[in-house]
């Protein structure tokens, strides 16, 4: 990459209206994570040829990838203007309103998006997630099985699906839900919480113990493991003591 950065300022030197030069340094910062730089890049290329749609479109991801998401709103909303089909963008958009929590317009794209790729399992998923969110369970639970039927093998889509199920008592279903998402990607830290609080929500803490010493053999660097654990075994030594005065 450095190489690369050099070898492009040493063009650009020679030939600073280059908007591919500007466009292919922009994607190495980004790449990078020098997110100033490469938005800078994006920019001049832009300034260049201000019909470069591909510049952007990767200035929105490197503004939205930088939690800059209302400037990164604005880009993506600009080139919309230019691919008003473009269904990615409308993912995108419904991501960075997630992310400013905005639910309503979230949702919104995600339809969108819906509507322009029906077998786009990201779309249904996202407006699960934020239905979810919402505790609009009922409604989530429709969607999360759509994406499930588009891609049954996404072990987020499953995790989802999961929490959904126990929110709304279905034990069951929750269970083989949790199970099939650790299946999937059994090195996600995350899916042995959920799944852990899963049992403990049903007062199985002997299970849900289980549950966290297994991932921690899996992912045994990860602390908020540790720190569950321990919860639970301090809590389950202090139920067992109670019992044992009671008898």
């Amino acid at each position: 990459d450095e190489r690369s950065i050099s070898l492009y300022n040493k063009y650009l030197d020679l030939d600073p209206f280059s908007e591919s030069a500007w466009y292919n340094l922009g994607i190495i910062y980004t790449r990078r994570e020098e997110y100033d730089k490469a938005i800078e890049a994006y920019d001049f290329a832009i300034a260049v040829d201000e019909k470069y749609s591909s510049a952007l479109f990767n200035k929105a991801n490197t503004l939205s990838a930088a939690e800059r998401y209302e400037e990164a709103l604005e880009c993506y909303k600009e080139y919309l203007e230019m691919d008003k089909n473009s269904t990615d963008t409308q993912l995108y958009i419904a991501e960075c309103y997630l992310q400013l929590e905005d639910f309503t317009n979230s949702i919104q794209h995600y339809k969108l998006a819906i509507q322009l790729h029906p077998k786009n399992a990201d779309a249904w998923y996202g407006a699960g997630v934020v239905l979810m969110i919402e505790e609009r369970l009922a409604e989530s639970l429709v969607f999360l099985k759509k994406a499930l039927k588009i891609d049954g093998k996404c072990a987020d889509y499953w995790n989802a699906f999961a929490k959904v199920n126990a929110s709304l008592d279905k034990y069951e279903e929750a269970l083989i839900a949790f199970q099939k998402s650790i299946e999937l990607e059994k090195t996600n830290p995350e899916f042995w919480l959920s799944y852990a609080d899963f049992y403990y929500q049903y007062d199985q803490n002997a299970l849900a113990i289980k549950t966290l010493i297994d991932a921690d053999e899996i992912k045994g660097d990860y602390a908020p493991i540790h720190y569950k654990l321990t919860g639970y075994l301090v809590e389950n030594d202090r139920g067992n003591r109670d019992r044992q005065e009671q008898d």
